[in-house]
């Protein structure tokens, strides 16, 4: 079975996130649903409220980012 984890840092600044891509043109899904789909790893359990689309450029040298759109999961 599993055990709980807890994230030492303030839940309320901690902003866990998956990148499955970074894309700067148009193009084909393809390579990445393969890629994603054949990943190996172990498992584990996490709760997730939802999902973000998510905008991100390094317009002043930093990884900045703003939600396109946002999907709640319940």
């Amino acid at each position: 079975m599993f055990g709980e984890e807890q994230v030492p840092e303030n839940a309320n600044k901690f902003r866990p996130h998956v990148s499955v891509a970074y894309l700067t043109a148009d193009g084909f899904s393809a390579p990445y649903v393969e890629t994603v789909s054949s990943a190996k790893g172990e498992k584990a359990r996490a709760t997730i409220a939802h999902v973000d689309l998510i905008e991100m450029h390094r317009d002043r040298q930093m990884y900045e980012w703003q939600t396109v759109e946002a999907l709640p999961l319940a």
